[in-house]
């Protein structure tokens, strides 16, 4: 499915893209969503080498229904984050996993009190959104079906926190 395509394209954009399988026998629009997670990878990998990284929901388990991996990028204004919205994985889930919402919050206390403009990098098009607010620190991301996955770039902007900015609903 394309949510199964970004969320595994998701898997390497803050890494190394390695693409195998069959992408001929992929509709156009399938192709399409290689071809835009490749044009967003080119685009940021320049930030990616000097980065560090940093996991906002914490080291992930093996059947947590959300997973998250941020990059901060000392020497630019952006910091990059992929979440991964897994659902309930296996029988191991506990009782608090078994509420599957569509929305999870994402603290990113390093950046607390900054303004930022969240903006879905990738996929380009489609249902994940997400918010930012200063005053706590926390990046909000919506992702309505699993699995699923998308890339969202904060872009930090001049100035005090002041109020919290939502943006690619």
């Amino acid at each position: 499915s394309d949510d199964e395509i970004a969320f595994t394209l998701c898997s390497a954009l803050l890494g190394r893209v390695h693409l195998s399988g069959h992408i001929d026998r992929m509709s156009p629009a399938q192709q399409q969503l290689v071809a835009d997670a490749i044009s967003v990878y080119k685009r940021i990998r320049p930030d990616l080498a000097a980065a560090v990284p940093f996991w906002p929901l914490g080291l992930p388990g093996w059947t947590d229904p959300w997973v998250a991996l941020g990059m901060r990028v000392p020497s630019a204004t952006y910091v990059y984050v992929v979440v991964w919205r897994r659902g309930r994985v296996g029988d191991a889930a506990g009782p608090a996993e078994r509420v599957d919402l569509a929305e999870v919050v994402l603290p990113v206390a390093h950046l607390r009190d900054r303004q930022a403009i969240p903006k879905v990098l990738y996929p380009v098009l489609g249902a994940a959104g997400s918010a930012w607010s200063a005053a706590r620190g926390e990046l909000t991301a919506t992702l309505p079906r699993t699995p699923s996955a998308c890339l969202i770039q904060l872009e930090l902007t001049p100035g005090p926190g002041g109020p919290s900015v939502t943006a690619n609903r």
